[in-house]
């Protein structure tokens, strides 16, 4: 067998091997291409339409959370009605003896010295700022902010009426318990925001009176009061 026909026997076995395997590379780089592009279209198409989630009734977690969100619509729609009437009701006119009440009020007055910096422990109940010490089923007031959502009014002082001094309008206040004034400081409220509340406490503190979990000291922020 001579070179050429060695040579041509060559050419005629590679020629052919090279071509089906180039034609091998392009089809599976052809159906690369296709798998890619049915991929991005079903992630298109699912974020387009996300599946849909599981019935609540197939889901105990998603049951829950549907009743407790009933649950608290329900109870602020009730805390709202009783807002709505509270300041819708009727006032009763003023007697003789309101009037007269009101009038002494108006001519006392008390004059209150700042123990500052204060002493701690602190032994005064009655004080400026901080937190309210107060029974455990303590009443805060509360009030809709900005968002519709029932937030608690700002704790402005308390009085112990015990260490009231003797005057002309001490027959107004209680010879006990304590007094508590709050009102709609925080920016959250919205201007309408008037609804300023106090809340008188009969009882005797206990060791079981304390302030309530808020997120800051009543310790660093509290300003005690004397009367002179």
């Amino acid at each position: 067998m001579g070179e050429g026909t060695s040579t041509f026997i060559a050419v005629g076995v590679i020629v052919p091997l090279a071509i089906v395997l180039i034609y091998l590379g392009v089809r599976s780089l052809t159906a690369s291409v296709r798998n890619v592009r049915e991929a991005v279209t079903s992630a298109e198409s699912s974020a387009r339409n996300p599946p849909s989630m599981a019935p609540a009734s197939d889901n105990p977690a998603a049951q829950i959370a549907v009743v407790l969100q009933e649950q608290a619509k329900k109870s602020d729609d009730a805390r709202k009605a009783r807002i709505r009437a509270h300041a819708a009701r009727e006032v009763p006119p003023i007697s003789d003896d309101g009037r007269e009440a009101i009038e002494c009020g108006r001519k006392a007055r008390l004059a209150i010295k700042h123990v500052f910096p204060p002493r701690l422990p602190q032994r005064s109940m009655s004080y400026f700022g901080g937190l309210p010490i107060v029974p455990e089923d303590f009443d805060w007031p509360t009030l809709h902010n900005r968002k519709g959502l029932l937030e608690r009014l700002n704790f402005v002082a308390q009085i112990d009426c015990s260490d009231l001094p003797p005057g002309p309008a001490r027959d107004l206040c209680p010879d006990h318990g304590y007094i508590y004034f709050f009102a709609p400081m925080s920016g959250t409220f919205g201007p309408d925001a008037m609804h300023f509340v106090t809340r008188y406490e009969p009882g005797q503190a206990t060791q079981k009176w304390e302030p309530p979990s808020i997120c800051h000291s009543p310790a660093r922020s509290r300003l005690p009061i004397r009367w002179t």
